[in-house]
């Protein structure tokens, strides 16, 4: 249990009151500590929000640069649509110049089909022959063999056909009624290759008749004319007949398919990169400057709106002057010649129509201009919130760790001032009972005195 001390009870001296008066005075020094860890937690903050930011920056730049790798790419973007679409879908990409095409489709693919009589067994999971035997099915137009034992039952005849490696088939097993199955083989796949055909010890499943032929699908282009010609593919799927354009044929029938390349889509990628670098330098602006309306950042304050926290920063005036660079541009790329402007205060903007109106009339100039800012843009973003050795990441690190400094100062500082305070109670408390000391001590000899006196008067 600590001390209790009340000073000045012996002499009217308030020790307290002075202890108390002397520590506010040194207690000044420490306030200068927490003002300066207010100020990193409050820069770390704004660090921060501006890492997410510039971050977004490198993801939308990335959106616009085309992917080696997976081979996409927002210049590639496109539209198309069919006149008929119970007839044929269509989806377009990469398309170099608008076109229309009427075409007939005169077949769909589908995958060829066998049916098993029927199979004589209690269920699923019963024996179907008492000896081994094996099937020998054509697919793709190769006959592979699939060997079955005494004991292998329907199920695990399915499971055999359906694992066959190559053979490409499913099996499946249907109740036809009670006692009573059938098997039936589909090919995985369409085609007019995929009619199958089964031989070997088929006798055992009852004989195996062709349920559907293996057919391709096919279209014609210019369907009742001299120029007629047909086109056909192993799928649904028929690629190339118009650039960039993939038709899915879905069952016979006349349709026109139109396509042509779609700026507005590419545009809408190219604002969302200006929205986002724009994003960055607002808040650099906003937060380079004082609000009247507003105190000086403080422990607490809303981190959205740190106000001037980045007053003479160097880091945050660099990432602007980086920023801004780009979309300046140079005597070889003008990002303005293509919409993207940026004015005296540092705003940027983007004007879609003339975006449109650019690329219209020379794609490949746009895409290299858009692309070459695009590529900057994402460079800086990287080099700036990389999570290793990022400028805005170690500038971030390096707030915390002056946060955690000024925190262990101010607990040594608090120690210091506690124990310093101990002292001076002590101190005072001594010099309280001293004065009273002397106090009861000059008492004394004032009521000797006054007796002498007294005594002297008498006699």
């Amino acid at each position: 249990m600590g001390s209790m001390s009340v000073g000045g009870l012996l002499t009217g001296f308030d020790t307290k009151g002075v202890v108390q008066k002397l520590m506010n005075v040194e207690r000044l020094a420490g306030d200068r500590i927490a003002k300066a860890k207010i100020g990193a937690s409050a820069l770390s903050g704004a660090l921060t929000q501006l890492n997410g930011l510039v971050n977004k920056i490198g993801e939308a730049a990335n959106a616009v640069i085309p992917d080696s790798i997976l081979k996409t790419s927002i210049w590639s973007s496109a539209s198309a649509t069919s006149s008929a679409k119970d007839v044929a879908t269509v989806t377009a990409s990469g398309v170099s110049v608008a076109g229309n095409l009427t075409v007939r489709v005169d077949r769909v693919a589908q995958a060829g089909a066998a049916l098993s009589g029927e199979i004589a067994v209690t269920d699923r999971n019963t024996a179907v022959n008492g000896s081994p035997w094996s099937l020998s099915i054509t697919n793709h137009g190769t006959a592979i063999a699939v060997d079955f034992t005494a004991t292998d039952t329907l199920n695990t005849v399915a499971e055999k056909i359906n694992t066959t490696t190559g053979l490409d088939v499913t099996a499946t097993v249907v109740k036809v009624r009670d006692g009573a199955y059938r098997l039936q083989l589909t090919s995985k796949t369409t085609g007019a290759d995929t009619t199958l055909a089964v031989s070997g010890d088929s006798s055992v499943i009852g004989g195996v008749n062709q349920l559907t032929a293996g057919q391709d699908t096919q279209v014609t282009v210019g369907a009742g004319s001299p120029a007629e010609f047909s086109v056909t593919s192993k799928t649904a799927k028929v690629d190339g007949l118009m650039e960039g354009v993939s038709i899915t044929a879905l069952t016979p029938g006349t349709t026109t398919i139109s396509s042509q390349r779609d700026p507005a889509a590419i545009a809408d990628k190219v604002q969302a990169m200006v929205d986002a670098a724009n994003a960055a330098l607002t808040n650099i602006r906003i937060n380079s400057k004082v609000d009247p309306n507003l105190s000086k950042a403080t422990a607490g304050k809303d981190a959205t709106n740190n106000s001037g926290v980045f007053m003479g920063n160097s880091t945050a005036q660099d990432i602007t002057r980086r920023l801004s660079d780009i979309f300046v541009g140079s005597s070889s790329n003008i990002p303005s010649s293509v919409g993207i402007n940026i004015a005296k205060d540092g705003s940027l903007s983007f004007d879609k129509a003339k975006f449109t109106e650019a690329y219209t009339k020379d794609p490949s100039a746009v895409e290299k201009t858009v692309t070459g800012a695009a590529q900057k843009l994402a460079d800086v973003s990287k080099s700036l919130t990389n999570a290793t050795d990022g400028i805005l990441t170690i500038a971030v690190r390096g707030q915390d760790a002056l946060v955690k400094d000024y925190s262990d100062q101010i607990k040594r500082f608090n120690d210091r001032m506690t124990a310093k305070e101990e002292i001076l109670t002590r101190q005072y408390d001594a010099l309280d009972k001293m004065l009273s000391k002397l106090k009861s001590q000059g008492d004394w000899l004032a009521g000797q005195i006054n007796s002498l006196n007294g005594g002297s008067a008498k006699n």
